[in-house]
């Protein structure tokens, strides 16, 4: 459901070495989320650890310093609206609906999520989008990809009133 830059293998080879940089941590991610509400600071970065089951559902690990996976979500409150907030935010880690927690556990769900937030919204989709990946192609060079975000968030974003 989130919109924006996707990286895209072309061979195994390409595959393997993508997912290197991923487990390295140096591909960068860049995302901006439209939330419900504004945080009560301006940034900060979440550390709850996030538990996947078998059945692919996850969950935030309250307390246990040793359950789940270490997840880190590095965030900044770019514009407050009446109602809503634009977040920028930029992932460490990449756990499964990371984000989406973590905004949650902040309490400032992500509009649109109809799992961990509070359902559908006018735009009738996830307010979340992948607006920059910075990584290292296979020729060498350093790639920095950039997706301008899309007018109905920031629409959703301007909303008066719920």
């Amino acid at each position: 459901e989130t919109s924006g830059c996707l990286i895209f293998a072309t061979s195994l080879e390409i595959r393997d070495m993508l997912q290197k940089q991923f487990k390295n941590r140096s591909i960068e991610r860049i995302y901006y989320a439209v939330v419900f509400g504004k945080p009560t600071t301006s940034s900060g970065i979440e550390t709850t650890r996030i538990q996947e089951t078998k059945d692919k559902r996850v969950r935030l690990v309250i307390g246990n310093k040793r359950a789940g996976k270490e997840a880190i979500t590095n965030w900044m409150l770019e514009k407050a609206g009446s109602v809503h907030s634009l977040i920028r935010i930029k992932i460490d880690t990449g756990r499964r609906a990371q984000i989406r927690l973590h905004m949650t556990n902040l309490g400032c769900p992500v509009l649109g999520d109809t799992r961990y937030g509070r359902g559908k919204t006018s735009v009738n989709r996830l307010c979340l989008h992948a607006t920059e990946l910075t990584f290292n192609h296979p020729n060498g060079k350093k790639i920095h990809v950039k997706s301008e975000i899309p007018a109905k968030l920031i629409s959703e974003l301007n909303r008066k009133k719920l």
